[in-house]
């Protein structure tokens, strides 16, 4: 690897404590070296090979030049290569271009670990604004609909209401008129069902431990022969408004998916903070998820998405019933 301008010109921070290691280091390497008999000599280099190893890896060719340059005073300080110049100066030669090479190496690895991981934060934050963007958004047409269609299906009731009262007399109008009140009623009710789908009003007025309890009563999963338990023990004061979407989020898929796929008898929904991660558990005593389905298909597509924008992950098994877990970092930077 050549030693371009960002190497050469990348500023050093030498740390004392290392030093002191390097240099117990070198004492070592240097003590082998002249106490080692002349059987085992061949094994010199290695312990020349230590100290270019230890600096390399702290601090890249810079660290690696000094080993090199102490090694070389330490070999010609040496009364071993007296009589052997030309291998000192091979010697010398193969741990200068090893120790560079090897420095120059180890910090481009690094460099290049720092831009991707650089890289990925910015691409988390980014994916992070997008699901608030689209939260947003989804909010603003959640109320848009809500007001506009609420205010014509009152409007289509009340005049539905004017047309019974007028024909009282008359049955087949009065029918109608009743028929078409039950059928803006219906239309009232599957608009509120998929406005919910659409931004989940719990999220505006409740905490999220208090929205998800009112989803588990909305679902009536007792009345579906489905004993709940929701065991929340997350610090929701410092999640930020894509972690309470997404954690809401999934527990509002896997519910779903429990109520119309399981046929389970018992669900427990699990959150807590763990090492800095927030951790959710959805878990059913039912007949899991059908072969194949596990990376797609089931709103999964969807959850996955979620929660790896936001650096989490998401696994499902169906050993017994259905298990989904979820880890989220707390934060993400």
């Amino acid at each position: 690897l050549p030693l371009g301008p960002s190497l050469v010109s990348q500023p050093v921070n030498w740390r004392g404590r290392h030093l002191i290691w390097y240099l117990l280091l070198f004492i070592v390497s240097l003590w082998l070296q002249l106490g080692l008999p002349a059987e085992l000599s061949r094994f010199t280099p290695f312990c020349l090979a230590l100290p270019i190893i230890a600096l390399a890896w702290h601090y890249g060719w810079q660290g690696a030049l000094i080993a090199t340059l102490m090694n070389a005073i330490a070999l010609i300080a040496s009364q071993t290569w007296h009589d052997h110049p030309v291998d000192l100066l091979l010697s010398l030669l193969a741990q200068s271009l090893t120790g560079l090479l090897l420095g120059a190496g180890i910090q481009r690895l690094r460099e290049l670990n720092q831009s991707l991981q650089k890289e990925l934060a910015r691409n988390h934050r980014l994916a992070e604004r997008l699901l608030e963007t689209e939260e947003s958004v989804r909010r603003d047409v959640a109320r848009e609909l809500h007001d506009d269609i609420g205010q014509t299906i009152t409007a289509i009731r009340t005049q539905a209401g004017i047309v019974q009262r007028l024909a009282a007399d008359n049955g087949g109008v009065k029918q109608s008129g009743q028929l078409i009140e039950q059928l803006s009623l219906g239309v009232y009710d599957a608009v509120r069902r998929l406005l919910g789908r659409l931004r989940p009003r719990q999220l505006d007025d409740l905490t999220l431990a208090q929205a998800i309890r009112s989803l588990l009563r909305e679902m009536e999963l007792e009345s579906r022969g489905i004993v709940s338990h929701l065991d929340w023990r997350i610090d929701e004061t410092a999640l930020s408004e894509s972690q309470r979407v997404t954690l809401f989020r999934v527990c509002q898929e896997g519910l779903n998916n429990i109520v119309k796929h399981a046929n389970a008898s018992a669900v427990t929904l699990q959150g807590w903070q763990q090492d800095e991660r927030l951790m959710l558990v959805i878990e059913d005593d039912g007949s899991g998820l059908p072969p194949g389905s596990h990376q797609q298909g089931f709103g999964l597509t969807g959850m996955r998405e979620r929660v790896s924008a936001l650096g989490g992950t998401l696994t499902i098994s169906c050993t017994h019933g259905t298990r989904v877990s979820v880890s989220l970092p707390q934060r993400y930077v």
